[in-house]
Parts: structure tokens; C-alpha cells; sequence
């Protein structure tokens, strides 16, 4: 048995295609959509509509970092999910402690006040794939999906990533810090940092060690002044 490819083209950009197909119509997917629509209606996060859109904003050719977060929000306001398919981010107007910390870090090191959206996909507009180690979670039960989800990271890494000199993974936090070991070794960059969450749950600022101008240095130094992130999607506020 496997998945149709038909339901699935339309949820993930063109660029990612040819790499992606095959996924989807394996067993190994199949046998996680079964487990996903075993589950009670209503528990799974994100949106089945929503799962893919990491491949949807992100366009191959683009791509230039992974986020590697844990998974989902696995909380909702009003009845409505905080999660939107990309890692950290939200469409919702209500800022999640993890987003807010993340925020106030990427002003933090690059030194600029700004009123950055809760939405990221202006991120992963610039090659930001804004992933999690688990796509899925349950409501109110963050990372039980963690397991189900490793076989689709393999694949990724093994497939996909392999193919791609220097890609820079941000690791955020020990589970998705697990994934490290799937690199390909010399042709990739990989930083761990800690996981917003625990500092939220600290009641403390993101040790965010300088990662977002790391990344900067590292594209420009590869690709020449100029080729970087605008992880502020408003910068042009005056400096601190």
C-alpha cells in the first residue's frame, strides 16, 4: 500500500518533487499516516493541510538553513491550533513563549529593535527550512510523535542533504540534536543551541549563543557580502 502522490503535489513547492515523491509513496509514510489517523479526531497537530509547508514556502534552490526544532505547539487559543507547519512560527496573533524568546534573541544578536511577525514564512521565503524533529504532534503531549517521524529525517538526510555542500543545521535542543548524526560528514555546518521552551520554562532570555549571525558569517563567507538572512523582517528600525 502507499500514499497518492496526486493528494500531495500541490502542498509541496515544485522544486522539492523529485525529491520528495519518492517519499511519500513509500511504505514507511504509509505506515505513518495509518498511525496518524488511528489517533482520536481533533489530537493530531498540526492540520494534515499544514504538515508539508516547510516544502511549500521553502523553495529548494533556496535553501540555505535548517531550523531543526523539537515539534509542533501542542497547544491551542480559542480552539485554534498555535502550530502552522513551520517550526516556531504561528499565524495566530497570541505570541507563543518559545516564538517570543526567539524573537527578542535574533534582536538580541543582531542588534536591532524590530516588529518581526509571528509568522515566519518570510524566513523560509529565504531558504530557511523551518522544521521539526517531529512534524506532528498530540495535543497537549509535545514530542510524543518523535519516533514516528526519525524514519522521514533519515530519508531526508540521506537523500536530499547529502547532495547539498554547505548546508548550515541549527539544532535546538537535545532530541533534535539526535538528528546530528545523520550528516553527511565535511560538507555541512551544524550548531546546537538549547530549546526556547526550556528557557520559557526557566523564566529566563534563549541562550541563543550568536546563532543568527553565525549563520550570516557563514553565508557570506561562502557566497560573498551580501548573502544572508534578514531574520528581521523589519529591520530598518534604528539600532539599540
Amino acid at each position: 500500500m502507499k500514499l497518492e502522490w496526486d493528494k500531495f503535489d500541490l502542498a509541496i513547492d515544485e522544486s522539492w518533487h523529485r525529491d520528495l515523491r519518492p517519499w511519500i509513496e513509500s511504505e514507511e509514510c504509509y505506515n505513518i499516516y495509518q498511525k496518524l489517523k488511528a489517533l482520536p479526531k481533533g489530537e493530531v497537530i498540526p492540520k494534515s493541510n499544514l504538515l508539508w509547508k516547510p516544502f511549500l514556502n521553502c523553495k529548494k534552490d533556496n535553501l540555505k538553513v535548517v531550523f531543526m526544532g523539537l515539534s509542533p505547539y501542542h497547544t491551542r487559543n480559542t480552539n485554534k491550533d498555535f502550530a502552522d507547519g513551520l517550526a516556531f512560527s504561528t499565524m495566530l496573533s497570541k505570541t507563543p513563549p518559545s516564538l517570543e524568546l526567539l524573537k527578542n534573541a535574533m534582536e538580541d544578536d543582531l542588534g536591532y529593535k524590530s516588529q518581526t511577525p509571528n509568522d515566519l514564512t518570510y524566513l523560509a521565503e529565504q531558504g530557511v527550512l523551518l522544521l521539526n524533529a517531529a512534524l506532528t504532534t498530540s495535543y497537549q503531549k509535545a514530542g510524543n510523535h518523535l519516533d514516528l517521524w526519525y524514519p522521514f529525517h533519515k530519508y531526508m538526510y540521506e537523500n536530499v542533504y547529502s547532495k547539498h555542500n554547505g548546508l548550515i543545521f541549527i539544532y535546538f535542543g537535545k532530541e533534535a540534536a539526535k538528528l546530528q548524526k545523520l550528516e553527511t560528514p565535511f560538507i555541512h555546518y551544524s550548531k546546537i543551541v538549547e530549546h526556547p521552551a526550556f528557557s520559557a520554562r526557566q523564566n529566563r532570555e534563549f541562550k541563543h549563543e550568536n546563532l543568527f549571525s553565525y549563520v550570516n558569517k557563514i553565508l557570506e563567507s561562502n557566497n560573498g557580502s551580501g548573502f544572508k538572512v534578514n531574520w528581521l523582517k523589519f529591520n530598518e528600525t534604528l539600532p539599540f
